[in-house]
């Protein structure tokens, strides 16, 4: 093997350390996932059954409450990190969520389902972990960890879909809340035997040094908007979908993982060579850029569909599998490189903070898609969410070019 090989494969190839890392980072954060994600499918039809069952926005409260409070405490928790270290708190945020799924074993109320997921959602270490990442792997294979993180999420979403009413008709909701709890047991091991990096020891700036370094730092705000609006898509997805599967294709929702499963298994396959190219080929900027475009083409074609709804039910379904597929794998690559270019746009003393308040846009993303996308759905219809998708692609791939931003690492 000549040195050229040997150069070309060390920018590919991760170490052993870093693969390690990697994989315990994404697996602490699939057992907090799956906690979360196990619980949507089945969370409504199961408040319909409790005494106050019937205040449909108690329990629209109580499905969001985790997000509410996620919007809240990222920045608390990523600014508390750079100080005292990541691992304190993903132990806090750890007994936070084992708290929460032990009062939702016990929940006999809408009520206590809503003090229990909203103490599931204070345990926000997401921007912790994506922050202990970017102290352990280098720059340049970062984009691959926070890839790794982002596919086991995705894993834990389609496994989520198979499984929910499986568990749910025997064990029901409560019983699902024990899975949650004991599953913490494992994240809490894996943390005890990551290293903590002793980066926090060094930190000497104060509070408002950090924020006012995330926010007057153009291109942090320029990724913050970036995970905005991909949540925003995101979320109003998820919407429209559902519907047209309904409606185009006369897919019961118990078959919906017939679409949904194969689309995310294929997309985690094909988002590695685009992640590739960015990270070896310095094609960064092509690569994100490409996929914004992708997004867009996607809500063109899901409206054209529409417009003109074939009566071939067989081909509907695989044009709608196809596009499902293909958001996927652009909504993997974006989400990897955005935070893997956060932390290459904050120093070792602000990555907490920095993740604190890219999770935080995040969160703000998921809510504005939700409400926007039902509000369009229910007034205009779903075809308005396509076109309300295409605006904000085409939007957000306009302000990479006016904005200049910049793809490349700063520290």
């Amino acid at each position: 093997m000549t040195n050229n090989d040997n150069n070309l494969r060390k920018k590919i190839v991760m170490s052993p350390q870093e693969k390690k890392y990697s994989l315990m980072l994404s697996t602490l954060f699939s057992l907090r996932m799956f906690g979360l994600f196990i619980i949507l499918p089945i969370f409504t039809l199961h408040a319909a059954t409790l005494p106050d069952g019937n205040n449909l926005t108690l329990i629209g409260f109580a499905l969001g409450a985790f997000g509410l409070l996620q919007v809240f405490l990222q920045i608390p928790y990523g600014i508390a990190s750079d100080f005292f270290g990541r691992k304190k708190l993903i132990y806090i945020g750890l007994i936070l969520f084992l708290l929460g799924s032990v009062v939702g074993i016990f929940a006999d109320s809408v009520l206590q389902l809503t003090i229990a997921r909203s103490l599931q959602g204070a345990g926000a270490f997401s921007g912790v972990v994506s922050a202990f990442a970017a102290d352990l792997i280098i720059p340049k294979h970062l984009t691959k960890a926070m890839a790794m993180i982002g596919s086991s999420i995705a894993l834990m979403f389609a496994i989520s879909l198979v499984a929910a009413p499986f568990l749910y008709g025997i064990i029901s909701l409560n019983g699902i809340f024990a899975i949650t709890a004991f599953l913490t047991l494992p994240a809490f091991l894996i943390t005890y035997f990551l290293p903590e990096t002793g980066l926090h020891k060094n930190n000497k700036q104060n509070i408002l040094h950090l924020i006012k370094f995330v926010l007057t730092n153009k291109n942090l705000c320029l990724l913050n908007l970036g995970i905005l609006l991909l949540s925003f898509l995101q979320t109003s997805f998820f919407i429209s979908i559902p519907k047209l599967l309904q409606t185009a294709v006369n897919l019961d929702l118990q078959q919906h993982w017939r679409v949904y499963l194969p689309a995310i298994f294929l997309s985690l396959i094909f988002m590695i060579p685009p992640i590739i190219l960015a990270e070896t080929k310095n094609k960064m900027a092509l690569v994100f850029r490409s996929n914004i475009l992708l997004l867009a083409i996607i809500n063109i074609c899901l409206y054209l569909m529409l417009m003109f709804m074939q009566e071939n039910l067989e081909f509907a379904f695989w044009k709608i599998t196809g596009l499902v597929f293909l958001f996927f794998v652009a909504f993997n690559v974006l989400e990897a490189t955005l935070p893997s270019l956060v932390a290459k746009h904050s120093d070792i003393n602000t990555k907490g903070t920095a993740m604190g308040f890219y999770n935080t846009s995040q969160s703000l993303g998921i809510f504005l898609g939700g409400f926007f996308g039902g509000y369009l759905a229910q007034n205009f219809g779903i075809s308005y969410i396509f076109v309300a998708g295409l605006i904000v692609a085409i939007l957000w791939l306009a302000i990479t070019f006016l904005a200049k931003q910049n793809f490349t690492s700063q520290h």
